[in-house]
């Protein structure tokens, strides 16, 4: 396995993240010329300033689409989803039936975000449309209600406690190891379904690109399973 790094590259110039941050321009990411390592995104990704005595690892800047685009627009019809998660929503029969606002309500609380009201002009509303975004990323990901608490926990502490460049290459070592020792020889098929359900949703991937998260143990292993779901429920299929 290669251990560069783990998700696709989110390009765009380093900057200081705020504690929050919302995007109101989401792109998605364009992809990289040559794969590295668990989800093909360089290994120097900025993140967030370190304390003086720390050697920060660079990370991808919250600039680069961390929402689709907060107007009102209800998140089921946002034009910034990726054509093919509309399609695999409409497909759904479940997804129909029960609303992810519903389903992720104490997973993805109304009050998430609230420390970001007013920051840099941002509304309650433009808020309250961010976290339900988040819900409808956790159900198009099909993630259970407690795997987003796991994954919101998980982000806390990275965004908290800026990691070294050798920090985030142990925890990269960390989660090859614990694929290997979860799935033995199906290591390398599983890290692919995951790489195929990152790669399919520009919304996973720039999540993921922000504080190392992509290289968390706990996070590998909850998207890893995820996308195992997926491709038992016919819903993926590993890159070409």
């Amino acid at each position: 396995m290669n251990l560069g790094a783990l998700f696709p590259s989110m390009p765009g110039p380093a900057a200081p993240e705020p504690a929050v941050t919302l995007i109101t321009d989401p792109a998605p990411p364009t992809a990289t010329a040559e794969p590295k390592a668990f989800y093909d995104h360089p290994s120097s990704q900025p993140v967030a300033a370190a304390p003086a005595e720390a050697t920060p690892a660079p990370q991808t800047p919250a600039e680069a689409s961390l929402y689709p685009s907060m107007d009102n627009t209800p998140p089921e019809v946002n034009p910034t989803v990726p054509a093919e998660i509309r399609e695999l929503r409409e497909a759904d029969s479940d997804r129909k039936m029960y609303s992810a606002q519903t389903t992720y309500g104490d997973a993805v609380p109304e009050d998430l975000l609230a420390s970001a009201i007013g920051v840099d002009g941002l509304t309650a509303e433009t808020v309250q449309a961010a976290t339900a975004e988040y819900r409808e990323i956790a159900a198009d990901a099909g993630l259970a209600p407690i795997e987003v608490k796991t994954f919101i926990n998980e982000f806390k502490t990275a965004a908290a406690a800026p990691v070294t460049a050798e920090a985030q290459a142990a925890m990269r070592s960390a989660s090859v190891k614990m694929l290997v020792e979860t799935y033995g020889e199906r290591a390398g098929s599983v890290l692919e379904l995951t790489q195929a359900m990152v790669a399919k949703d520009h919304r996973v991937s720039t999540l993921l690109d922000q504080h190392g998260m992509g290289d968390r143990p706990q996070v590998v292993k909850m998207l890893a399973e995820a996308a195992l779901r997926q491709a038992t429920a016919g819903r993926l299929k590993p890159k070409k």
